[in-house]
């Protein structure tokens, strides 16, 4: 019973329904003129006698009647009836006539059934209208005023009985306790409820009942406690609240105690509500919500006090989770979120606990309980996803927040499944668990485009793009292209629209649809001030170099090398340096490769930076090359002489970029081997050195060279290749007698270490096979005879 149910339950006693015939006066000795009133009752009626003892004996008998147990209420209708008849004969009597009549008729309607009660009402409101304009006496004033203000009450017209009983309900009723709970309940049904006048109705209530009758004053008391919550005065209610004690009706007590555990929640006297609900416990069946909500309550008082008591927390929320109903699944809620931050943490516990509570909730529309409103279990579930996160227990995040997906917000679960998702795939790719981290890629971005579609704005344009990062990750290409249709079509900063669109072009490749992807990079770049932009124009020139459209490659490549700001790319601009040089080799333009190859050169870490080392040696050579062709062209002596001077400066920085790259491998090969590209590439660089050297007349270095390259190549084909170098030495190095006769004696040795390194090398050797300038074994021999023939016999 709430204290609502309480305050109607004190003016109850006045509904037409319960109307018992002595409820509502008490008048002396009825009986002492019943036995006249029989006798002379049917020749009263009869006669309407205009007498004045006649008029005096209806009104006598009306009074005293109308005070006792009534048995016939038809005779007290006639009685009055008699009396009104007569009123023309004295009219000075005319409001004593109504105000009784009107009484009788008010005791007929009480009497009455529901459905043949509102006749005699009107009749009662009528004449005690009358009653009250033709002035009754002064003692029946605050009767008549009392009655009237009941039929209004009854009528639901609480302003005007609150007016009629104004004057005071002490004199008009007959029971002054029941009169000021129905004007209590009065002051609470006004379109707005006067708490603090219905409180002063309860206490003028309580000072006519007696402590004697416990039960009533503490259903008073119960509504006096409501009353004091009404107007947030909550320690006065929980002291009111606190004298309902034994002598109270059981429902009475119980429900004060519901009271008053409210107020303490209210005011966050946790200690103070536990033994309430203890008490409450011992009838739990009988409070709403049953035994489930009282131990709920109970745990919830223990984990709210302070301290907290963990271990009758958990015993309360334990016992209730047990159980059904909605304090159930609100206990089997807050007992999984103290396991997870529990010591031990209790993971698998947590989850089963909120996978039982949530069994039959799909989506939060199904969710409905008062004890633990939604925003609360979100914010459980919440709470927890981001703890896992944070955590770096990626796993637990994920499974949490594929059940808040159950009651989270639009959006919500979905985004943290896909960052859990995401960040699960990640640590699987680095544990090269590939098909399991591509599961957890296509995870991520499905959850990622489920939260796109209940999204809006940024949020909604972030989403579709981690999607499609995901996707991508997930090589799931069709799906990551259509993430990025959405996002291109929803997004409108230039930064991003030119990611978006590099994005798309990489997808397409990926795909193999190569037209898709070159009009993709063509959008990308019409962003021109983006780091995108390079990456998007590199990515042409790669085609296009393919294609072997190198005009085309260069052009798009000098837009990134001659582009700057705080937005370039580094790194697109450095594979453009790389990648230009490498095209203007192809092209022929030797100068521009060594200029770009220059700047290449001095970013040693990149991966084709020795590739592009030997790109510049061999531009360099070959502006040697083409200086000694107009050198031998030039008309004149300065002309020769100058074309002379380019020409040996172009080998003297080929000389210097060969031997900087063998250098650069003879570093690596004294700490790891050298890979078979590594190991060709210095062979080519150190031939290439000495050949520099010997073709800009440096012919002694030239052979020291050559020498030193036949015995680092020992028992292989490149000593063979040295000596034939060294030979080569022999024409040209003829200055003077010592020089002549220190390149045949080279070459004599030369020629002695080639024969035995020859025989020593296979005959399948791949360095034989080839054809063109590629020497058999036998054409080795031959070569060799052909050397010792022209010095004579070899000592």
């Amino acid at each position: 019973m709430s204290g609502t149910q309480a305050l109607g339950k004190l003016g109850s006693k006045v509904g037409r329904a319960r109307r018992a015939p002595g409820q509502l006066w008490q008048a002396p000795m009825f009986f002492l003129g019943l036995g006249a009133f029989i006798l002379v009752a049917a020749n009263a009626v009869s006669r309407h006698s205009a007498s004045s003892a006649d008029l005096e004996l209806d009104l006598s008998h009306l009074r005293a009647g109308l005070g006792s147990a009534v048995d016939n209420i038809g005779v007290l209708v006639a009685r009055a009836e008699n009396a009104l008849a007569r009123i023309e004969s004295f009219p000075g009597r005319g409001a004593e006539v109504h105000f009784l009549a009107g009484v009788v008729y008010l005791r007929q309607s009480e009497l009455s059934p529901l459905d043949q009660a509102a006749a005699p009402e009107a009749k009662a409101k009528h004449h005690f209208e009358k009653a009250r304009a033709l002035g009754v006496a002064e003692g029946d004033l605050p009767k008549l005023q009392y009655r009237l203000g009941l039929i209004h009450f009854r009528q639901a017209d609480w302003p005007r009985a609150i007016e009629l009983w104004s004057t005071g309900i002490d004199k008009g009723s007959d029971r002054p306790a029941q009169g000021y709970a129905l004007l209590m309940q009065a002051y609470l049904q006004l379109p707005q409820p006067d708490v603090e006048a219905a409180l002063a109705a309860n206490q003028k209530q309580m000072e006519y009942l007696d402590d004697r009758n416990a039960a009533a004053m503490a259903e008073s008391r119960l509504v006096r406690g409501e009353l004091l919550l009404r107007l947030g005065r909550r320690l006065d209610a929980l002291k009111e609240l606190e004298r309902v004690g034994k002598g109270a009706a059981e429902d009475v007590r119980r429900q004060a105690r519901l009271l008053q555990v409210r107020a303490c929640a209210d005011e966050k006297l946790w200690t103070q509500a536990i033994p309430l609900w203890k008490e409450l416990l011992r009838d739990a069946d009988k409070v709403e919500g049953g035994k489930a909500r009282v131990l709920y309550e109970l745990g919830l008082c223990h984990h709210n006090a302070e301290p907290a008591d963990r271990a009758a927390m958990l015993s309360a929320w334990q016992e209730a989770a047990a159980l059904e109903g909605v304090y159930a699944q609100a206990a089997g809620l807050h007992l999984g979120g103290i396991r997870v931050y529990g010591a031990p943490e209790d993971f698998q516990t947590a989850l089963s606990l909120w996978s039982a509570a949530l069994a039959a909730v799909q989506k939060p529309d199904d969710y409905e309980n008062p004890a633990l409103p939604l925003d609360k279990v979100r914010e459980i579930l919440d709470k927890a996803v981001r703890h896992f996160f944070e955590t770096q227990q990626f796993l637990e995040s994920k499974e949490v927040a594929l059940l808040y997906r159950k009651v989270a917000a639009p959006g919500v679960a979905q985004t943290a499944l896909a960052r859990a998702s995401e960040q699960l795939a990640k640590q699987l790719d680095i544990e090269e668990k590939r098909a399991l981290a591509r599961q957890e890629w296509r995870t991520a971005g499905q959850a990622y485009e489920r939260a796109a579609e209940s999204q809006e704005g940024p949020a909604q344009i972030e989403s579709f793009w981690r999607s499609a990062v995901c996707y991508r990750a997930a090589q799931e290409a069709p799906r990551a292209a259509a993430m990025l249709d959405r996002f291109v079509r929803l997004e409108t900063s230039e930064m991003r629209l030119a990611e978006g669109w590099l994005s798309f072009a990489e997808v397409y490749e990926e795909q193999g649809a190569k037209d898709k992807a070159l009009a993709a990079y063509y959008k990308c770049i019409e962003y021109p001030d983006t780091p995108y932009a390079y990456r998007a124009r590199y990515r042409l020139a790669v085609e296009e170099t393919a294609q072997n459209h190198l005009d085309q490659a260069k052009a798009i490549l000098k837009q990134n090398l001659s582009a700057g700001g705080s937005n370039a790319d580094r790194q697109a601009q450095e594979e453009s340096l790389f990648l230009m040089t490498r095209v203007l080799y192809r092209m022929g333009s030797f100068d521009e490769a060594v200029f770009y190859g220059k700047q290449a050169a001095q970013l040693p870490h990149h991966p084709e930076a020795r590739q592009v080392r030997e790109l510049l040696a061999n531009s360099a050579k070959k502006l040697a090359d083409q200086a000694e062709a107009k050198m031998k062209s030039a008309p004149g002596a300065e002309a020769r002489a100058h074309h002379d001077r380019t020409r040996r400066g172009w080998l003297e920085l080929a000389a210097q970029s060969y031997q900087d790259l063998a250098d650069e491998l003879e570093a690596k090969a004294r700490k790891s081997s050298l890979s078979p590209q590594e190991l060709l590439l210095l062979r080519t660089a150190l031939f290439g050195a000495a050949d520099a050297f010997f073709a800009g007349n440096n012919y002694t270095e030239a052979l020291r060279r050559y020498q030193a390259l036949q015995e680092k190549y020992r028992k292989r084909v490149e000593s063979l290749i040295a000596c034939h170098r060294i030979w080569g030495c022999v024409a040209v190095m003829i200055e003077t007698p010592e020089q002549s006769r220190a390149v045949k004696d080279a070459v004599v040795a030369g020629v002695k270490m080639a024969r035995v390194d020859l025989e020593l090398i296979p005959d399948d050797h791949p360095g034989f096979q080839g054809g063109g300038n590629i020497y058999s074994k036998q054409q080795w021999r031959s070569a060799l005879d052909l050397i010792e023939n022209a010095l004579g016999p070899v000592k």
